[in-house]
Formats: structure tokens, sequence, C-alpha cells
């Protein structure tokens, strides 16, 4: 399942160098940070690149079921 809506523009913006674009996916457990905020890792199918995204706790509780989905 694709993941693009949670993240972040800037790192949407930048093209895929093996595809038309990128097609995210979480890597990893999520992980509570400072701020009441929880750490994504989300990983390119296509290309590897990796990012970290913080969601506030609201957000990831909203799409907490596609992101455990994808841990089944």
């Amino acid at each position: 399942m694709d993941l693009a809506h949670l993240v972040s523009r800037a790192n949407r913006s930048v093209p895929c160098s093996s595809a038309a674009s990128h097609y995210w996916v979480t890597v990893g457990e999520p992980q509570a940070s400072a701020g009441d905020n929880i750490t994504v890792q989300f990983t390119c199918k296509h290309c590897d690149k990796r990012v970290y995204e913080f969601l506030s706790r609201e957000q990831y509780f909203l799409c907490e079921n596609q992101l455990k989905g994808v841990f089944k």
C-alpha cells in the first residue's frame, strides 16, 4: 500500500531515480519522540530512498490501521 499521503511534500517532490514516482512503504516500527510526536520511517520500493517523518499523535492514530497493516 502506497503511503505517500503521510510523506511530507518536500520529500514527495524529489523525483524517483528508478520509476515515474516514489512508492512509499514503512520500514521498522514507529517510535515515540519528544513533543507528542511519532517517528515513522518510509522507504521507496523502487529506489530505496529512506525518509523519516514526524507524525502528530492524532495523525498517527488516524492512519494506525494502514501503518499496522503493513507489519502483518
